[in-house]
């Protein structure tokens, strides 16, 4: 069986050979066009200074463990799939790449789902270049871009990021989904929650309040029911 989903370069990380050949030999069954490679040592792979799409990482590791690694070097790999060999871990929040954990007795079952899981998300990202490393970011999950003092942020659901483009119109989107409310601010018009009229603001899923300029304001209005009808 093979599973839908682009081709992505994976890296193997795991002290234990026999957990490398598994998980290598799984991915290489259902993915058979990916390209794999493998360490036993951080170091080493640190050392190669290769890029890769998905990182899929042992959390137990004697010279460091799993999650001081992807605190250093999260942003080095566009996603991250702990495994371990125990379920009690709860991930730091702030590591945007990782993208869960398989536990190391469920591999055969859990593995290959949870890849697809990031292939799936991947065909409906952006991969946007933040001051912390490149970002895979679901389009669903954008809010809204804007400009302070120069710098470009975006802000999804849950999270800030500080872009390194300087200009709102040299973003990796398709402005097509997005609408100027003002110099200042871009956002995203499917995830428009509510139009203040009475204070001349948008109310993003968020919940942040964006205030929209005068001028814009019309043009705000039929970009939104468009989206609506």
């Amino acid at each position: 069986m093979r599973w839908k989903g682009d081709f992505m370069k994976i890296a193997v990380l795991d002290d234990e050979s026999i957990y490398i050949e598994k998980i290598s030999t799984l991915i290489h069954e259902y993915f058979p066009y990916d390209s794999i490679d493998t360490y036993t040592s951080a170091a080493d792979l640190i050392h190669r200074g290769n890029a890769y799409d998905l990182l899929v990482l042992d959390i137990e590791m004697p010279e460091t463990d799993g999650i001081t690694f992807a605190k250093n070097y999260a942003p080095l790999f566009n996603s991250i799939l702990f495994v371990t060999s125990f379920d009690r871990y709860v991930f730091d929040s702030f590591l945007p790449n990782v993208k869960g954990f398989v536990v190391k007795d469920q591999i055969n079952e859990r593995l290959i789902p949870e890849i697809q899981k990031i292939k799936s998300e991947r065909e409906n990202s952006i991969l946007f270049n933040t001051e912390v490393g490149v970002v895979t970011v679901p389009c669903s999950y954008i809010q809204y871009f804007y400009t302070e003092d120069t710098f470009v942020y975006l802000v999804t659901l849950t999270k800030k990021y500080s872009l390194t483009v300087k200009s709102l119109k040299r973003l990796p989107i398709n402005y097509n989904d997005y609408f100027f409310v003002s110099r200042s601010h871009l956002i995203k018009i499917t995830n428009v929650l509510n139009l203040l009229k009475h204070t001349g603001s948008v109310e993003m899923k968020n919940r942040d309040i964006i205030k929209v300029s005068r001028r814009n304001w019309k043009g705000l209005i039929d970009a939104f029911m468009k989206e609506v009808w």
